[in-house]
């Protein structure tokens, strides 16, 4: 599923300040961001953050924390620090739209983790690119938790697409 933010705002003129609230967001959480992280940098250095609730907070940064865990506040309504943050803010919606197909089809890929407990290794294959924190938690629900993640790796595009051949 493609990646996408949209953004509805409108220009106060009352407060000289413009107004904003998420209207979409498709990801949450570490499916936000790309490989598995709960953000996105843009090019103009602005972040978006997907962790808790929609917030602006310092209003010397250039980052916006878009809708995370707390459904209850998706529809919060925030007033932004400037005209030239919310074109910052703008352009970093802009690319992580454009980039939002790519993201989704990147984290679509066969994903390998190498796992060792006392000198034996096993190997998880993913369809979905794992977080490490999200196979600590499978580790420790469905397997004894005293394995050790060494490392991981996504194969050549080759035995990806070995996947859709059938």
């Amino acid at each position: 599923m493609k990646k996408e933010l949209q953004i509805g705002y409108r220009w106060i003129e009352d407060w000289k300040v413009y107004i904003l609230r998420i209207i979409k967001q498709t990801h949450r959480g570490e499916e936000f961001g790309e490989g598995g992280s709960d953000c996105f940098v843009s090019s103009n250095g602005f972040t978006l953050y997907s962790c808790d609730s929609p917030e602006i907070g310092d209003v010397e940064s250039s980052h916006l924390f878009v809708r995370g865990n707390t459904p209850g506040k998706d529809d919060t309504v925030l007033v932004t620090p400037s005209s030239a943050w919310m074109t910052q803010l703008l352009n970093a919606v802009g690319e992580y739209n454009k980039r939002g197909e790519a993201l989704a089809k990147a984290e679509e890929v066969l994903h390998f983790w190498v796992l060792k407990k006392k000198g034996e290794e096993r190997y998880v294959i993913s369809q979905r690119k794992m977080t490490r924190r999200h196979l600590e938690d499978f580790l420790s629900s469905h397997w004894n938790s005293q394995w050790e993640i060494l490392h991981s790796y996504t194969p050549p595009e080759e035995v990806s697409k070995c996947n859709d051949e059938k």
